[in-house]
């Protein structure tokens, strides 16, 4: 599903979960990521069992903003996302064939490593709420979520935007 329907859909979910924290709203419905959880996801491990030895073989060139990156080959290792809906490209995710997740945006200058560390194995989405910006992806059998609260990114939570 595009990441604007799941805008929509999510947004009551990350409502919830701004009342308490900027912590991803699904978080609050995950178990607690314990600190070997966390680091597991952050440090990457282990890799997922099937496909990231494949992904880490092949990449594909991506240019966004006229300028160009390399992404892990296959399906949802892409995510386009136009924060305020209004039909152009704002920020642009990959995930590279080191798993690690990439983006890029207008002024960036360049391709930037998303911070915390993060890896991913496909996107699960973004949603916005006000100034709260979030993107989730599958890491294995999980769902990983890192807001950026208009300052900067918060850092990875278990759970889904």
């Amino acid at each position: 599903m595009p990441g604007i329907q799941k805008a929509g859909l999510v947004a009551a979910a990350a409502l919830a979960g701004l009342a308490a924290s900027i912590a991803p709203a699904g978080a609050a419905q995950a178990p607690a990521a314990d600190r070997a959880d966390v680091q597991k996801f952050v440090l990457n491990a282990s890799a997922s069992a099937a496909g990231s030895d494949a992904a880490a073989s092949c990449r594909k060139a991506i240019t966004r903003f006229n300028l160009t990156g390399y992404r892990a080959c296959g399906s949802g290792r892409v995510m386009d996302v136009d924060w305020d809906q209004n039909g152009s490209l704002d920020e642009s995710f990959v995930i590279a064939p080191n798993r690690e997740i990439w983006h890029i945006w207008a002024r960036s200058g360049g391709w930037k490593e998303l911070p915390g560390d993060g890896r991913g194995d496909t996107f699960w989405g973004w949603s916005r709420y006000r100034n709260v910006r979030c993107v989730a992806v599958w890491a294995g059998s999980t769902v990983w979520a890192n807001p950026f609260d208009g300052s900067r990114w918060r850092g990875w939570g278990r759970g889904t935007c």
